[in-house]
């Protein structure tokens, strides 16, 4: 919302300027944290990263006991996590921006989970996401549930491709990240730092990180 009208609601709420080179090295930093779980991490910019755990799952325990080590873990490293998981990785992610922290396990369950997000989580164009709701589109379901032909003739196929991605219709290939030859990360700290000991809880993230 505009800076003016969150003044109204919050009137000591304060504003900071986003840093997105910041946002793309955590991000990154990140992304090289989670080698450690898997060789198979991609980047789903601007806040996702994705792991394939499909040959990890055993060794991490499960799916339960591997959610708890990836939360516990990331909160380590100073981040909180919403953790989703899918069997394509579109899918995947749209359920975690969604807040929907659910593991769907096979194919067929996949239309039925997505069918209840909102349109505006796939990330897609400000007038596409208009022109939806213009014709009283608010669901992934409803948009599933008008004729193709039709979406394809007003919005062109881009829709279409992401959504049989998403389910598992149409590959969706990912290059997977490589991890830098050299560990480099940095934490900005809030004020002065006068004593060693206080140098702990960031040296503390830092290592886990790196580890």
């Amino acid at each position: 919302m505009p800076v003016s009208a969150a003044l109204s609601l919050v009137p000591r709420l304060r504003i900071v300027p986003r840093d997105q080179a910041a946002e793309t090295e955590a991000l990154l930093g990140i992304a090289a944290w989670a080698g450690q779980f898997t060789p198979g991490v991609a980047l789903e910019f601007p806040s996702a990263v994705l792991l394939d755990l499909s040959g990890s799952l055993r060794l991490l325990g499960g799916i339960a006991a591997m959610k708890q080590k990836l939360l516990r873990d990331t909160a380590e490293i100073g981040y909180r996590a919403v953790i989703a998981g899918a069997p394509t990785p579109r899918a995947a992610s749209w359920l975690a921006a969604a807040g929907e922290e659910k593991f769907i396990a096979e194919l067929p369950g996949l239309e039925p989970a997505l069918a209840l997000l909102s349109v505006e989580i796939p990330g897609w164009e400000r007038e596409t996401l208009d022109a939806l709701r213009s014709i009283g589109v608010r669901t992934l379901g409803q948009l599933r549930s008008l004729p193709r032909e039709g979406v394809a003739r007003r919005f062109g196929q881009a829709l279409l491709r992401d959504m049989d991605r998403a389910l598992g219709r149409l590959p969706d290939p990912r290059n997977f990240f490589v991890s830098p030859a050299r560990f480099r990360s940095d934490i900005e700290l809030p004020a002065e730092i006068t004593q060693a000991e206080m140098l702990l809880f960031a040296a503390r993230r830092l290592i886990a990180q790196l580890a």
